[in-house]
């Protein structure tokens, strides 16, 4: 071989080898658009069937508020009204005695004594008087 036709033929190595090179760059691109695309749509599914809950949520509210039930149940809450016959008991608030709280007597030492953290702990944890 004459040493044109080594030198074409090295060229001819190279240049495909940078072909091929180029060809793996492009593919390896398009795979990687081809991800965020695939992530981009599955947002966008996860938003609108979000967004379609939602809108199935307000129309059942929709339609419940445009019911009678509602309606008559809004009036006695908001408005105070009632049926013929209807007796209205007014309870007055927090009288139940779970939730009134209750008064708590404050310890506090004789006058003139005055106890330090430090002796209440000591008295806490060796349970002996250690007030001088």
């Amino acid at each position: 071989m004459s040493r044109s036709e080594q030198l074409t033929n090295l060229l001819f190595r190279v240049g495909g080898f940078m072909v091929l090179i180029y060809a793996f760059w492009l593919i390896g691109r398009a795979i990687v658009q081809n991800i965020h695309q695939n992530q981009t749509l599955a947002d966008a599914t996860k938003a609108v069937d979000a967004a379609k809950a939602k809108n199935d949520a307000l129309r059942l509210e929709i339609a419940y508020e445009q019911t009678d039930t509602y309606r008559e149940k809004e009036l006695r809450r908001r408005f105070g009204y009632r049926k013929a016959g209807e007796v209205v008991v007014s309870m007055p608030e927090n009288a139940d005695p779970e939730t009134t709280p209750t008064p708590t007597a404050q310890l506090e030492p004789p006058p003139g004594v005055e106890r330090s953290p430090a002796r209440l702990w000591w008295q806490y944890f060796l349970g002996k008087s250690s007030q001088r």
